[in-house]
């Protein structure tokens, strides 16, 4: 009983190792990681850390949400770049690849989905892709505040590549969003050129249409 004791544990062990380290190499980024959730600034050497720590980690041992961590920073890092586009393409196409990754061992997540819609859009424009992975991150989480206004944006872009069961789910996203803010709303109809889009969203509540079209005449003027 001892001997099979003593196998036992080493076998735990041994399955427990490549997990404890995973944790350990990933304490770095841990505090830049910390800031991006909390919405405050980093700079290209701390999502370098960031970037770094969670390679590492996933040389270790392989994890859903750390690729999805991964695909994260590299997309704020393409974000930052100086080139004239605004973002650097090789990057953009590396946080796609660590996001697919991500999903396909932890696909439950709308944010991660989100990101890869928000991802396939920056580096092909709208299309089929940017579509299928708003579809999953609405099919995923329906509601979700913290998405609402990035979702209604990619939706918008990505409009006729929608489908129409995700159309009417955007229509709901839009008239959350239109409860949210409406400035926000307005600015973002416009910019993608999807008025109508909310209109027809609207409609079902004439008064919201009318404050709508005046709000609109009003940015117009």
């Amino acid at each position: 009983m001892a001997a099979l004791a003593f196998v036992v544990g080493a076998g735990l062990l041994y399955l427990a190792l490549p997990r404890t380290i995973a944790a350990i190499v990933k304490l770095p980024g841990r505090p830049v990681l910390a800031r991006i959730q909390e919405r405050k600034p980093v700079n290209a050497e701390d999502l370098a850390t960031l970037i770094t720590a969670r390679r590492g980690a996933l040389s270790w041992a392989d994890s859903g949400r750390d690729h999805a961590v991964l695909g994260l920073a590299q997309l704020l890092l393409a974000r930052g770049s100086e080139r004239a586009s605004g973002y650097d393409q090789r990057v953009v196409e590396d946080a796609i690849g660590s996001l697919r990754d991500g999903l396909a061992l932890a696909p439950a997540s709308p944010h991660a989905w989100a990101r890869l819609a928000y991802a396939e859009l920056v580096a092909n424009g709208p299309s089929a892709a940017v579509a299928t992975a708003l579809d999953m991150s609405l099919r995923t989480a329906p509601f979700e505040p913290r998405l609402l206004r990035v979702r209604v944006e990619l939706s918008l872009h990505a409009w006729p590549y929608l489908t129409a069961e995700v159309r009417r789910l955007v229509h709901e996203q839009i008239r959350q969003a239109w409860r949210q803010s409406r400035s926000q709303l307005i600015v973002i109809a416009r910019y993608t050129g999807r008025e109508n889009v909310v209109r027809r969203a609207l409609s079902e509540h004439p008064a919201d249409r009318a404050e709508f079209e005046q709000l609109l005449r009003r940015i117009e003027g």
